[in-house]
């Protein structure tokens, strides 16, 4: 069973961009280290790259891309995430797993933009200060293409435009 809000829970938390996030702790499957991205070229911002996970390629997400953070940092990890797509979220920094109670608790606030809605389901007031939830099953990224208003095939047409007269062979296409 999954918990929620109001029985407490476990999260993983993260830094990306000097912003604390948490995960809950039974949706993390594994921590990779840096060296595991390989970055593709002519995707959009929230892509980070492909990760080599126990045999599967799995897309990895930036959401430092996605809010606007800026870059990740030099040092940055991969959380390989348990939905139901497995997918990578790039992480600044694994910090600690912390445990948050009902009352500790706020929904995500009417003032944020749709984007921000979908993607966090709400935030912890906690000693060491706020920590926003992210919601993966929202971070998939599948979802996220819809929410970018990206259709399949546009990656190609960017790539084909950007290349237009070269050869196209072993060219390597954004896997959304």
């Amino acid at each position: 069973m999954t918990p929620t809000p109001e029985q407490g829970m476990e999260l993983c938390t993260v830094r990306i961009g000097g912003c604390m996030y948490g995960v809950e702790i039974h949706r993390v499957c594994e921590i990779l280290g840096p060296s595991a991205l390989r970055p593709i070229p002519l995707c959009p911002e929230f892509i980070a790259g492909l990760v080599h996970y126990r045999g599967e390629i799995l897309t990895a997400i930036h959401l430092g891309g996605i809010l606007r953070l800026g870059k990740p940092a030099e040092e940055s990890s991969i959380m390989v995430m348990d939905a139901h797509v497995p997918f990578g979220l790039l992480v600044d920094e694994v910090c600690e797993v912390v445990a948050v109670t009902a009352a500790q608790y706020e929904p995500v606030p009417c003032t944020l933009g749709p984007l921000c809605k979908q993607i966090f389901a709400g935030a912890y007031k906690t000693e060491a200060g706020l920590i926003v939830q992210l919601d993966p099953a929202e971070l998939e990224p599948a979802k996220l293409e819809l929410l970018y208003g990206i259709q399949p095939g546009d990656h190609l047409q960017q790539m084909n435009s950007t290349n237009a007269g070269q050869n196209n062979s072993g060219a390597m296409t954004c896997a959304l």
